[in-house]
C-alpha cells in the first residue's frame, strides 16, 4: 500500500525521536516524484529549515547576509540565430558536446557528467526475447564497455537517451521554427547553465539531448506562460496552474493526473508566443536513465540489459 509505505522509514525514525524526548521544529518534508516538481519542494523546504534554525538560536537571518530564496529564478537565454554560411559551417561531435566541460558545473542535479565513469559506448546486440503472440516486448541489449570500465553484481548503468525525434520536431514546430535552425546561447549567468553556452548548436541538438521535454508540465512553467498569454489562453493557463486538488480544472485534474507535458500545454493555447529564450531556461536538465545491469561481471568488456518496453497510451492520448 502506497499511503502505507510512503516516506515509512523517516516517519518511524521522527516518531522514534519524539518519544525520546526530541522536539520536531518543522513538520516533515517529502515531495512526489511523479509531480516533476522535488527540486523545487526541497528548496522550499530547506530554505524554512534554514530560518527556523537561524530563528531558534536567536540570529536575524537578515543580518547574516544569506540571499534566501524558494527557488532560484529559470535562467533566460539570449539567443543568436545562425543563417547561412555560418549554420552551414557548424560541425557536430554529440559526444564532445555531451562530455564534461564549461557549460557541465558541479553540482548536485548534474554532478554525473563530472564523474571519471562517464564514458561513450557502443551497443552491439538488441534482441527481442518475447514471442509475438504475447504482445509484449522485452528487449536483451548488449553494450561493449571502453577498455578500463567495469562492473559489480549490482550495478546499474546510467544512460544518456535523447528524446524521441517526433518529440523534438513537434516542439520545434509548435515554436515556428525550422528543424535546420542553428542558434548560439548566452546567458549572464553561464555558470548555472548545464546548456553548450557560447558555442554554435543545431537547436534540434540542444532539445534532443540537453533538456527534459517528455516529463510532467510543473506550475512554474505554467506561471512562465501565463506572462506571454492574455483573454481564454490567460484564463485557461491560470486554472492549469492553481494547485489546490479540489480544483475541477486546477493543476492535480488537468496536468499531474494525465501526465500533461508541457508541449502538450503549448499545442492547447496555439496563439500564445513563447520566447525561446525563457522556454529553455524553464525546461528540467536532461537526466539519464538508470537500468539495472543483469549480466555478471565474468566477460570482460561487456555488460547487458533487459528492458521492458512501454507502449501504451496516457491520459492526454499520447503515446509512450
Amino acid at each position: 500500500n502506497v499511503e502505507v509505505e510512503f516516506q515509512a522509514f523517516p516517519k518511524r525514525l521522527q516518531a522514534g525521536l519524539e518519544r525520546l524526548g526530541g522536539q520536531a521544529l518543522l513538520p516533515l518534508g517529502s515531495a512526489d516524484m511523479d509531480s516533476n516538481n522535488v527540486e523545487v519542494e526541497f528548496q522550499k523546504w530547506s530554505v524554512e529549515f534554514l530560518m527556523t534554525i537561524l530563528k531558534r538560536f536567536g540570529v536575524d537571518p537578515a543580518a547574516t547576509g544569506a540571499a534566501l530564496q524558494a527557488a532560484p529564478a529559470p535562467l533566460v537565454y539570449d539567443v543568436l540565430v545562425l543563417t547561412g554560411k555560418a549554420a552551414a559551417a557548424v560541425e557536430l561531435n554529440i559526444p564532445e558536446l555531451l562530455a564534461p566541460g564549461p557549460h557541465w558545473k558541479a553540482d548536485t542535479a548534474a554532478g554525473y557528467l563530472n564523474d571519471p565513469r562517464q564514458f561513450v559506448a557502443t551497443v552491439v546486440a538488441n534482441r527481442e526475447l518475447q514471442q509475438e503472440a504475447t504482445g509484449r516486448s522485452t528487449r536483451h541489449v548488449e553494450i561493449q564497455l571502453p577498455a578500463g570500465v567495469t562492473y559489480r553484481t549490482g550495478d546499474h548503468l546510467g544512460v544518456m537517451m535523447p528524446n524521441p525525434p517526433e518529440v523534438v520536431g513537434a516542439v520545434m514546430k509548435r515554436l515556428g521554427v525550422p528543424l535546420s535552425y542553428v542558434v548560439r546561447l548566452e546567458t549572464a549567468e553561464a555558470q548555472r547553465s548545464r546548456l553548450p553556452v557560447g558555442r554554435s548548436v543545431p537547436l534540434f541538438v540542444v532539445l534532443s539531448y540537453f533538456v527534459e521535454l517528455q516529463q510532467v508540465a510543473t506550475v512554474e512553467q505554467l506561471e512562465m506562460l501565463i506572462q506571454f498569454a492574455d483573454g481564454d489562453d490567460a484564463t485557461l493557463l491560470q486554472q492549469y496552474a492553481n494547485t489546490d486538488p479540489a480544483a475541477p480544472e486546477g493543476y492535480t485534474a488537468s496536468i499531474l493526473k494525465p501526465k500533461r507535458t508541457l508541449l502538450e500545454v503549448l499545442e492547447q493555447v496555439p496563439e500564445v508566443e513563447v520566447d525561446l529564450g525563457t522556454l529553455l531556461g524553464a525546461l528540467p536538465t536532461m537526466r539519464p536513465r538508470f537500468y539495472s545491469i543483469s549480466s555478471a561481471p565474468v566477460e570482460a568488456g561487456r555488460c547487458s540489459l533487459t528492458v521492458g518496453v512501454v507502449d501504451a497510451v496516457g491520459g492526454t492520448g499520447r503515446r509512450h
